[in-house]
């Protein structure tokens, strides 16, 4: 994906069997089964981008962040059909967990907010 170029990239999981897909420009690129099965996501936690975090409330690593633009980061409580995930793509459909546009993102670090037409 280091291309130079703006890819959209999913990510797709069911609680019940722990089924994943990762799908990159519309097209699946992995699948699998057994992630986290009858697990669930609770409220209240937070969304960490860029940086990767061994436990919950330890310090970030600076030779562990992304480097990179990143934009329309959405989240949904089910797995989009295949229509919503082509509006997903265009950025027109936001989602109801967490929407990029409606969001308060707390940046930290080095991290610039800019504006792309």
């Amino acid at each position: 994906l280091i291309d130079g170029n703006w890819h959209v990239v999913m990510v797709t999981w069911r609680s019940r069997r722990g089924d994943w897909k990762i799908y990159v420009d519309g097209e699946i690129r992995a699948s699998g089964t057994g992630m986290a099965a009858r697990h669930t996501i609770r409220e209240g936690g937070v969304w960490i981008l860029g940086q990767e975090q061994d436990s919950v409330g330890y310090d970030f690593e600076v030779f562990q962040a992304y480097g990179g633009d990143l934009a329309s980061f959405n989240v949904w409580n089910y797995v989009l059909s295949s229509e919503e995930r082509n509006r997903a793509s265009s950025c027109s459909f936001q989602g109801n967990v967490v929407d990029w546009h409606s969001s308060t993102l707390k940046l930290r670090g080095d991290v610039k907010r800019s504006s792309y037409d």
